[in-house]
């Protein structure tokens, strides 16, 4: 097993054993540095499509280690495993979504100036559904140097989260792809751009 699994697991297990802000901000912080992560979340649309045509098997098959700290993922796994009717790993699952929306509550007050910490965008989304609201819409805005996602909810409350260090990872990866592109083509027509 290469380092970087490695430490991903360590991270993971560390967090599982103690959810700690401490921890799951050391998580995201790893996540964010590294390049098997997917900011993009390109995943939630199969598992999506595999959660609503109730092939449970194929979504659970595509669950990776660092998507066990998405809410969304955390969610439709224990939705899953209650229709097949494993309610051990249902109540598991349910449970850990749970922690982990407590953890993500605990990292500020929701504030422009104390935002959230998330690590999936999708967690902006997931937050509200645990603490009962329903979306409206939201906003990009920038506060204190910070990106902030500003979601405000159709009991017209407002909740910030700070996306900071998950653009700045959206861009570098966006660049990356770019790159490999352009060596790719670079490559195979025998053209320097």
């Amino acid at each position: 097993m290469n380092n970087l699994i490695m430490n991903e697991l360590v991270l993971l297990t560390e967090f599982w054993k103690n959810q700690t802000v401490t921890n799951y901000l050391n998580c995201q912080n790893y996540l964010y540095q590294s390049k098997n992560f997917d900011p993009f979340e390109k995943y939630l649309d199969r598992l999506q499509l595999d959660y609503e045509n109730k092939n449970h098997h194929d979504f659970i098959a595509h669950i990776t280690e660092t998507m066990q700290l998405s809410l969304f993922v955390l969610d439709k796994l224990s939705k899953i495993y209650k229709e097949m009717d494993n309610k051990h790993e249902a109540v598991n699952y349910f449970t850990k979504a749970a922690e982990v929306a407590e953890v993500i509550l605990s990292t500020g007050d929701g504030t422009r100036d104390f935002p959230y910490q998330i690590i999936y965008p999708s967690d902006c989304k997931e937050v509200l559904l645990y603490l009962q609201e329903e979306y409206y819409k939201h906003a990009t805005v920038n506060h204190n140097n910070k990106k902030l996602e500003v979601v405000i909810t159709k009991s017209n409350k407002e909740f910030y989260f700070d996306i900071t260090d998950l653009q700045i990872c959206k861009e570098k990866a966006v660049s990356e792809k770019v790159e490999d592109m352009l060596k790719w083509f670079e490559r195979n027509t025998n053209r320097p751009l």
